[in-house]
């Protein structure tokens, strides 16, 4: 399991946390086995931990993401746990987005997939690694501005190699293999895999002023690393 960061701790500490979707270890354990499905380290630790929890980006209230796996009046009346079955894996759902459309599921290994139609993909290794990025794109200053579009990504270790080149670093609390956060002080871009089937990476950017961000987005696509 991944080691929260400091940022993110602090983060989780300033979260509305809904009672209603929480219990301990024992509850979930014996829900669970009372429902004849794997028990599921990762959704126990996501029960007992984050369900219920609202995560928030001061700047734009739109992103917010309610982590829910079982609440308490599901768990007191025994309801049936509905699970998704995808080639041979279990899905659980594990809450919802303020504005986009996907129905959102934990798998056993952890990971947190977002499924638009009959597809799934992987969105976060892990709910640590979202609570991580969570984090980070709330302390950004709320005057900082964003670009309002996200980028298609060409290739995203050609595009890691070229800002590591030019004076950007890895953020490495909030980076895993489908999300990879870079920061020179000024500017902060995120590479993410698109919500879609496709395997794609976009970028999104954030910058102290417009005018950095659009010189940015621009020298990225001049030198081809995205469009």
């Amino acid at each position: 399991m991944k080691q929260l960061s400091n940022r993110a701790e602090s983060y989780l500490n300033g979260l509305d946390k809904d009672p209603n979707w929480c219990c301990d270890k024992e509850t979930v354990t014996a829900y669970m086995e009372q429902q004849q499905v794997p028990l599921c380290k990762p959704a126990i630790r996501f029960q007992t931990r984050y369900s219920g929890l609202d995560l928030t980006i001061r700047a734009n209230q739109m992103e917010t993401f309610y982590m829910r796996l079982f609440s308490r009046k599901a768990i007191n009346s025994n309801k049936r746990i509905d699970i998704l079955e995808e080639n041979g894996n279990i899905l659980f759902e594990c809450g919802y987005h303020e504005s986009a459309q996907y129905n959102f599921y934990m798998n056993e290994k952890g990971e947190i997939l977002a499924q638009s139609g009959e597809d799934e993909f992987a969105i976060y290794s892990s709910a640590e690694m979202m609570i991580e990025s969570y984090a980070l794109l709330d302390s950004i200053p709320e005057d900082w501005y964003r670009l309002p579009y996200c980028y298609k990504v060409a290739d995203k270790d050609n595009l890691s190699a070229y800002l590591l080149n030019n004076s950007f670093r890895h953020v490495k609390d909030c980076c895993d293999e489908y999300n990879i956060y870079f920061s020179n002080g000024n500017i902060i871009a995120c590479c993410s895999v698109w919500w879609t089937n496709e395997g794609r990476f976009c970028i999104t950017v954030y910058g102290k002023d417009e005018k950095m961000c659009k010189q940015f987005i621009e020298e990225l696509k001049k030198n081809k690393l995205c469009e």
